[in-house]
């Protein structure tokens, strides 16, 4: 059977290789779904996607013992742990070939899927070595082969990540990068655009080490742009060749199962965080009524004391006395039980120690997604960092429990993981490790927005405080125009000034407010 007549084959056919292993082979028309490939391969539903990228070719005979185990002992069995299916180009050559027989080393427990360009590879009943002449053959120790029309190699990478982009809609996938060329750099550019964590097998050669190095020094400019893509934008996680190869099996299997450490500490500051909320309410609440109350006593006995002659020689009205004397004697009691509840509850320092712990795990969020983004050795690292997160989070909540927290019942949170924060853009997935520049624009930019609102805020209180108070306020170097001045403190995104009329203060001077009322004139917003 020629290459032809392969791709015109719709349905899969095994295929029997020297070394006993049988395979199932799909040669697939041009414009098949790849929903329907995947169902053409029988491959069930997996738990999870590994995608092997890296040199066919190229790879330093001194640095393959340490692939050979990290492919065996490592990727492969991850991926049978885990119920995971592994995905590579299919070919009897460089990290293909290792991966292959990674699989064959546990048994072929996982689904390896190889994908490859009908017009470059040679099989069992197919083509036969040497034809094509730079033909390369199937790798005899794969489950599955996805052959493409086409006779160049890279014809292959749409479908491949056609195939992956279809399994992801209900499977986490992971990228894995060992050595690489050009090829090997548009798919991993393809699983930057998709936001798939990459794992990077530094010292690998190549690619590998092209990125990570530009991972760890941050050039400030990029001449390739799709490595420059690939740094900016790429949820990359440097493995070191030398590495244990027990951590890498746990990198990846972190990567597709979730980071359960962080998610718990999300969770603890989501509970803090809805109840200091809740507590910061309630303290409120009593404090307006408390004060509320306060003023209507005051009032109440003004109007008393005021009423009290014209009742003495109206014997009609004295029943509305009455009624008031009650009023003014109720007023107090509910005031002291409010007081008495304000104080048994102590909802305020609730408040504070609550919001206190909610910033003190948060804090240790972003420490550790921050240190992850930026450790030389992240495997070993990582899980240094975890026992610590894990460590800060119980010593926090064991504080919290020493105080008045520990007398009332916190309401469960029932919200999204992690919650949603104000300022934080809704891109961030609260998990991912993140780069400086990320951790600029998350932590620090939402606090610096949350504190110039504050500042405005005070501004405004400072500025009514002395339009109120002894004499008016010198708007000279804020004047933009005739009658008009600039309000300073407002964002540059929000216009606002005030528009003066005639019949105010001094020319350059901001009016004296009398109860909100402008002699001669009034100030209202500026119309633009």
């Amino acid at each position: 059977m020629d290459a032809s007549q392969t791709s015109q084959d719709q349905h899969p056919k095994t295929i029997l290789f020297p070394n006993g292993n049988r395979a199932l082979l799909l040669a697939p028309p041009v414009g098949t779904n790849a929903a329907d490939i995947l169902h053409a391969l029988g491959l069930g539903q997996p738990k999870a996607l590994i995608l092997v990228v890296g040199g066919a070719d190229d790879l330093d005979a001194a640095v393959q013992p340490r692939l050979v185990q990290l492919c065996s002992r490592g990727i492969a069995r991850a991926a049978a742990n885990i119920g995971a299916l592994l995905m590579d180009g299919g070919t009897r050559a460089g990290v293909m070939a290792l991966v292959g027989q990674g699989v064959a080393d546990r048994g072929h427990k996982t689904a390896l899927v190889g994908v490859a360009p009908t017009g470059k590879v040679t099989y069992p009943d197919g083509p036969a070595d040497g034809s094509p002449a730079d033909g390369v053959a199937l790798d005899p120790n794969h489950s599955h082969f996805v052959l493409v029309d086409s006779h160049e190699w890279g014809g292959e990478t749409e479908t491949m990540y056609a195939l992956a982009e279809a399994l992801a809609t209900t499977i986490p996938i992971v990228t894995v990068l060992i050595n690489g060329g050009p090829l090997a750099r548009d798919e991993v550019l393809r699983s930057v655009r998709q936001r798939w964590p990459i794992i990077v097998v530094q010292g690998s050669g190549r690619l590998a080490d092209d990125i990570a190095t530009l991972w760890q020094d941050k050039p400030s400019f990029i001449p390739d742009p799709g490595l420059a893509e690939i740094i900016a934008d790429g949820v990359i996680h440097l493995f070191p060749l030398d590495g244990a190869v027990a951590a890498l099996e746990d990198l990846i299997t972190r990567q597709l199962r979730g980071d359960t450490t962080l998610k718990l500490a999300w969770e603890r500051f989501a509970l803090y965080d809805t109840n200091a909320i809740r507590q910061q309410t309630s303290f409120r609440t009593l404090q307006w009524w408390i004060l509320a109350l306060g003023v209507l006593g005051t009032l109440l006995v003004l109007t008393q004391t005021t009423l009290q002659p014209y009742a003495a020689s109206a014997g009609e009205a004295q029943w509305g006395m009455r009624l008031l004397h009650w009023v003014i004697v109720l007023v107090p009691i509910t005031m002291a039980i409010l007081v008495a509840a304000a104080n048994r509850f102590n909802a305020g320092n609730k408040w504070v120690v609550l919001r206190a712990s909610a910033e003190a795990i948060k804090q240790e969020i972003f420490r550790y997604r921050t240190r992850a983004a930026s450790s030389i050795d992240p495997q070993m690292a990582q899980l240094s960092r975890e026992a610590t997160l894990a460590s800060k989070i119980e010593s926090i909540s064991r504080q919290l429990m020493q105080t008045d927290v520990n007398l009332s019942a916190l309401r469960l949170y029932t919200g999204p993981i992690p919650p949603q924060m104000g300022g934080i853009p809704g891109t961030d997935d609260g998990l991912s490790f993140l780069t400086p520049e990320r951790y600029v624009t998350l932590r620090l930019v939402d606090q610096l927005t949350y504190y110039q609102v504050v500042d405005i805020h005070l501004w405004w209180c400072g500025h009514l405080a002395r339009c109120h108070g002894v004499g008016p306020v010198d708007c000279t170097d804020h004047r933009i125009g005739d009658g008009v001045y600039d309000l300073p403190g407002i964002p540059a995104d929000r216009e606002h000034a005030h528009e003066v009329q005639p019949g105010s203060n001094r020319p350059g001077e901001c009016p004296r407010l009398v109860d909100g009322i402008i002699a001669g004139g009034t100030c209202r917003p500026a119309q633009y």
